[in-house]
């Protein structure tokens, strides 16, 4: 198998395209977060099922966007995408929350105020509490409201609980 940056070659001696869509290729900040919200999914079927609701997410993000998006918004598909993967019982009413929000406080006091209601509260705690530990550990989670609110509606399309 040749290197990644070195072009393949045909039995004629001609490169084959690079078919490696910009867009598919994760950035270094990407793989060392998307093991950080395992915690919240309950099998490695699950983490897989992450990821490649994460491509399929990424790749419809224009490359003239890619950027900014990777530049934090991307911590908010995944952890919404965590959501919809690992709890699926608070996929509907939490996005129905970001939904019906305003303003852009922080994503940790916005689940620390019961969005989805007293039943489901111990679910959100656990994003919250999640969010907030990553953030102690270093990592600086992205925390925009008005983000999670933005990418709640595409989110949901991968959810069969919120049709």
């Amino acid at each position: 198998v040749p290197p990644r940056n070195t072009p393949a070659f045909d039995e004629r001696g001609e490169a084959f395209p690079n078919l490696r869509l910009a867009s598919l290729v994760l950035t270094d900040d990407e793989r060392a977060v998307i093991p950080l919200v395992g915690p919240l999914l309950p099998t490695p079927r699950a983490g897989k099922k992450l990821i490649n609701l994460y491509r399929l997410v990424r790749i419809g993000v224009p490359d003239g966007d890619l950027d900014a998006f990777t530049a934090g918004p991307y911590h908010a598909v995944l952890l919404l995408l965590a959501v919809v993967v690992g709890q699926p019982a608070l996929t509907a009413p939490l996005l129905a929350a970001l939904a019906a929000s305003t303003g852009d406080r922080d994503i940790v006091e916005f689940l620390d105020d019961e969005p989805c209601g007293p039943a489901l509260q111990p679910a959100c705690a656990t994003l919250a509490s999640t969010v907030d530990s990553l953030r102690r550990d270093g990592t600086p989670f992205y925390g925009s409201l008005a983000t999670y609110r933005q990418w709640a509606p595409r989110i949901a399309r991968y959810s069969f609980h919120t049709l």
